[in-house]
């Protein structure tokens, strides 16, 4: 399970972000951009009660299965948006890309039921969950792969000059933040087949882990951030660099 400590600064911080390219979308429009803002907001509403359901202090047993329950359906929501992100934004009429994403969005849906049937929703959740980490794991991994390609894509054409260096740098930065997102997951899901419940764990190990996906939390947001609301300095920066 996520701890607590890492898990609450980074559902707010993504949850933020997701109201904030959401508010710049419909100023703006753009498919792609919608998408992002639901993935972020999703992953901070459906992270807490996730998180909670496992803490009795928090959340009433009677109420825990419920929390876990919502939870799941919310980050899979947020995912079904990253797998349609990258297919609408990278190859919106390829047809391997619109079937990955339909694949992806429908097994998410089949496992959350499966969760429900075999598990119960109970926290922290067995193999159901792991399985859906897994699913999850791969819309980051798509996601971050496209940009990557893209990313050196732009950076040939920006060095001959065929470029604007600022969208050649945007590529990069949602490099960052799907990576970014993607290493956490990866964190979490390793725990997940290899320990099973973080709490068990020793005290300098929770530490570190604590510390590694708020680090990364962090990274992706900031990433995020310089995507899509760039400060004027950042533009001219990077303006004047490839001058």
């Amino acid at each position: 399970m996520l701890p607590l400590a890492a898990g609450i600064p980074v559902s707010l911080l993504l949850g933020f972000l997701g109201v904030r390219v959401l508010r710049r979308a419909k100023k703006m429009g753009g498919l792609p951009d919608r998408l992002v803002g639901v993935f972020f907001l999703s992953m901070a509403i459906g992270t807490m009660p996730a998180l909670l359901a496992g803490d009795e202090r928090l959340v009433p047993a009677t109420h825990a299965r419920l929390a876990m329950a919502l939870g799941h359906a919310v980050l899979s929501v947020g995912f079904a948006a990253l797998y349609v992100f990258a297919w609408k934004c990278f190859g919106p009429r390829s047809s391997w890309r619109r079937a990955v994403a339909l694949t992806g969005m429908a097994v998410l849906a089949l496992l959350w039921a499966v969760q429900g049937l075999t598990e119960q929703f109970a926290a922290p959740g067995g193999s159901a969950v792991r399985a859906t980490g897994l699913v999850r794991a791969t819309a980051l991994a798509w996601a971050f792969g496209e940009s990557l390609r893209y990313r050196l894509m732009m950076r040939r054409r920006a060095q001959l000059g065929l470029a604007d260096p600022v969208v050649a740098n945007r590529f990069l930065l949602w490099c960052w933040w799907t990576g970014a997102l993607l290493a956490a997951n990866a964190v979490v899901v390793l725990f997940r087949f290899l320990v099973g419940d973080l709490e068990h764990v020793s005290p300098a190990l929770h530490t570190a882990v604590v510390i590694c996906i708020s680090s990364l939390g962090l990274a992706s947001g900031v990433s995020l951030w310089l995507a899509f609301f760039p400060p004027p300095a950042y533009i001219l920066r990077l303006r004047a660099g490839a001058a």
